[in-house]
C-alpha cells in the first residue's frame, strides 16, 4: 500500500512520502479542538465504558504506516469525535504493518513484537484499539483465523468503498537496474508493444 510517490525516481520518492504524510499531521489540531462547524464541544465529549469493569477508555484508532491508513483514520477520528461526540486516540500499530494493525486491535500489548506479540495464551481481556480503516487484509487468512479465537478478536464491519489486491513489489530502483543491465520490464504493462 506504500506507493505513494512511485512516478518519482529514487529519493524524491520517500521524500515525498514524508512531505505528504507531514501535511496530514499538520492539518491535525489538538484533541481539545474542533475541526467542524458544528461539532460537539471538546468538554462534552465521552468515552467508552467496559460494561464489565466500568473502565473509561477513548475509542482507539490504529493506523497502519501508509499515507492513505494514515488519511482515513484521521477523517474517521476527526468525525467521531465532532459528530459523535466520542475521545478518540490514534496509535500507529508498531511495526506499521497490516499484521502488526490487526495485533494492535485485538488488543495485545505488544503488536510489533514477532517473538512475543503480546497476546497472552487466551488472548487479550480489554483492547484499547478499538478500530483501524484502510486495511489491506487478502494475505494474512490464518492470522485472521487465530484471532477470532480470543474474545477481543477484530470483526470486518465493511468495506472502504474500493476493493484493491496486495502483493510483493520492487522499489523503482529494482526497477531501473533490471531496465538498464538486462532491458528487463518488470512492471508487467511496461513491456506491451503496439507492434
Amino acid at each position: 500500500c506504500e506507493e505513494l510517490g512511485t512516478w518519482q525516481r529514487g529519493p524524491e520518492r520517500a521524500q515525498t512520502a514524508t512531505m505528504l504524510r507531514a501535511a496530514i499531521f499538520s492539518l491535525l489540531v489538538p484533541a481539545s479542538a474542533q475541526c467542524l462547524g458544528n461539532a460537539t464541544n471538546p468538554w462534552l465529549r465521552k468515552n467508552l465504558v467496559n460494561p464489565e469493569t466500568g473502565e473509561s477508555y477513548p475509542l482507539g484508532i490504529t493506523i497502519g504506516d501508509w499515507t492513505a491508513g494514515y488519511a482515513a483514520s484521521y477523517m474517521a477520528g476527526i468525525l467521531i469525535q465532532d459528530m459523535l461526540g466520542i475521545n478518540v486516540t490514534y496509535t500507529v500499530a508498531g511495526g506499521g504493518g497490516q499484521v502488526e494493525c490487526l495485533y494492535s486491535v485485538a488488543g495485545c500489548s505488544a503488536p510489533g513484537n514477532s517473538s512475543d506479540r503480546g497476546c497472552g495464551p487466551e488472548g487479550p481481556s480489554v483492547t484499547y484499539q478499538h478500530v483501524q480503516l484502510e486495511a489491506w487484509m487478502g494475505n494474512y487468512p490464518t492470522l485472521w483465523a487465530l484471532l477470532q479465537k480470543y474474545k477481543t478478536a477484530p470483526k470486518l464491519l465493511t468495506s472502504m468503498g474500493y476493493e484493491g489486491s496486495e502483493s510483493m513489489y520492487f522499489t523503482s530502483a529494482v526497477l531501473h537496474a533490471a531496465h538498464e543491465a538486462e532491458g528487463l520490464a518488470l512492471e508487467f504493462w511496461t513491456g506491451f508493444d503496439a507492434t
